[in-house]
C-alpha cells in the first residue's frame, strides 16, 4: 500500500494525489457515520422513546429531575409543574405494568413524595396540588420509599471541610503515568475512584455511564492488544478499565453527541477518584472505526447499546518515575473573562 501512495505521489499530479486522498477519507468518514447513525437510531429513544425499560427509564428520569430542579430552586411556585407531573405519572404507570415496582421506583416516588411536602408546607390544599390523588395512588403501589430523593440541605461549612485540604496542586500533580509499581490494585480502590465518578455531572442526571474494570494480566493484554496504543508500557498496568455509556439514555439529534459528553465527564471523575488515592492513571483513547469498535465488543463481550468513550490504564507509582512534560497552553490563551454578548 505505502508502495501505491509513493507511486501515485511520485507519478500523479499534486491535484489528482489530493484528489485520490479525498475520495478514499470520504468513503472511510461516511462509513463512519453511518455505523454511528444507524446504531444511534437502533438504540436510543428517538423513535421509541418506551420499548426498553432503559429507555423508559431515561425517559422517567428526565421528568422526574425535572421536579428535584423545581424544588431546588431559590423560591419555588407552589403547585409547579403540572404538565411535567403528567406526563411523569404516565410513563410511571406504564413502567408500574410492564415491569413491576423496583428499587428505581423507589427513587422516583420519593421525588414525589418531596414534592407533596414542599406544597404541604407552602399551605397548597390537597385540591390545588397537581395529580394529588394519582401521586398518592403510585406511591402506595410502589410501597417503601427512601428518602434519596428531592432535595437535602447541604451546609457550606461541610463543603469547606471537605475541600479544606485540596488546592490547585492536587490537579497539578495528575500526569499521564506510564512507569508503575508491581504491586496490584486492590478491588476497594477502584470501587472508590467509581464511587467518585457516580457524581459527575450528566444530563438530566441520566446516570448511565459505566466502568468495566480489569485487574488479571491476562485480561488487560487482551483488551490492550485492541486499543493498540499502550504499546511499550502494557505490561506495566496492572489495572485497565472501560468508560461506557448507553444509547437508551439520549434521544433526537440534539442529544447525539451527549453520550461522549457525560462520559467523558465520568471518565475524568473516574480518573481523579484514582489520583486521590495515590495511584498512576494513563488516559487510553478510543478513537476507532467501526471495525476495531466491534472487535472491541467481541473482546470484552460490551454491549451494542453502549458506547465506548475511552480507555484508563492504572497502577501503583514508583517511589520515583518519569513523566512526559507536556507543556500546557497559557492561562491567558484558554480563558476569556466578560467576553462580549450580542443583544441580538
Amino acid at each position: 500500500m505505502d508502495a501505491v501512495k509513493n507511486a501515485a505521489k511520485k507519478f500523479l499530479p499534486a491535484a489528482a494525489v489530493k484528489g485520490l486522498k479525498s475520495a478514499v477519507v470520504s468513503r472511510k468518514l461516511r462509513s463512519a457515520f453511518h455505523y454511528d447513525l444507524n446504531r444511534y437510531k437502533q438504540y436510543s429513544s428517538s423513535i421509541v422513546a418506551t420499548e426498553h425499560q432503559h429507555n423508559l427509564r431515561a425517559l422517567i428520569t428526565e421528568r422526574y429531575h425535572s421536579v428535584e430542579k423545581g424544588l431546588s430552586l431559590p423560591s419555588p411556585r407552589p403547585g409547579f409543574g403540572a404538565n411535567t407531573i403528567r406526563t411523569l405519572l404516565g410513563h410511571v404507570d406504564e413502567y408500574l405494568t410492564r415491569f413491576g415496582a423496583d428499587e428505581f421506583l423507589e427513587t422516583v416516588g420519593s421525588v414525589l413524595s418531596a414534592y407533596l411536602d414542599f406544597n404541604r408546607e407552602a399551605g397548597v390544599g390537597q385540591a390545588d396540588v397537581p395529580q394529588f390523588d394519582r401521586i398518592n395512588a403510585l406511591l402506595g403501589k410502589i410501597g417503601s420509599i427512601p428518602n434519596s430523593a428531592g432535595v437535602r440541605e447541604i451546609s457550606r461549612q461541610d463543603i469547606d471541610v471537605a475541600i479544606s485540604g485540596v488546592g490547585l496542586d492536587f490537579f497539578l500533580t495528575r500526569h499521564s503515568v506510564r512507569q508503575y509499581a508491581p504491586e496490584p490494585v486492590e478491588t476497594d480502590a477502584v470501587e472508590f475512584a467509581a464511587a467518585a465518578a457516580l457524581k459527575s455531572p450528566a444530563v438530566c442526571n441520566r446516570q448511565f455511564s459505566r466502568v468495566y474494570s480489569y485487574l488479571e494480566r491476562e485480561s488487560i493484554d487482551k483488551v490492550l492488544r485492541v486499543q493498540g496504543g499502550a504499546n511499550g508500557f502494557s505490561d506495566q498496568l496492572t489495572g485497565l478499565a472501560i468508560i461506557t455509556t448507553n444509547l437508551r439514555s439520549y434521544w433526537n439529534e440534539g442529544q447525539r453527541n451527549q453520550a461522549w459528553v457525560d462520559g467523558g465527564l465520568f471518565a475524568m471523575s473516574f480518573i481523579l477518584g484514582l489520583h486521590a488515592q495515590g495511584i498512576g492513571t494513563v488516559a487510553l483513547n478510543w478513537s476507532k472505526g467501526p471495525e476495531l469498535d466491534q472487535k472491541m465488543r467481541t473482546t470484552t463481550g460490551i454491549s451494542q447499546e453502549e458506547v465506548i468513550v475511552m480507555l484508563v490504564g492504572f497502577g501503583r507509582l514508583r517511589d520515583e518515575y518519569k513523566v512526559a512534560t507536556s507543556p500546557r497552553q497559557s492561562l491567558e490563551s484558554v480563558l476569556t473573562l466578560d467576553p462580549p454578548v450580542s443583544l441580538v
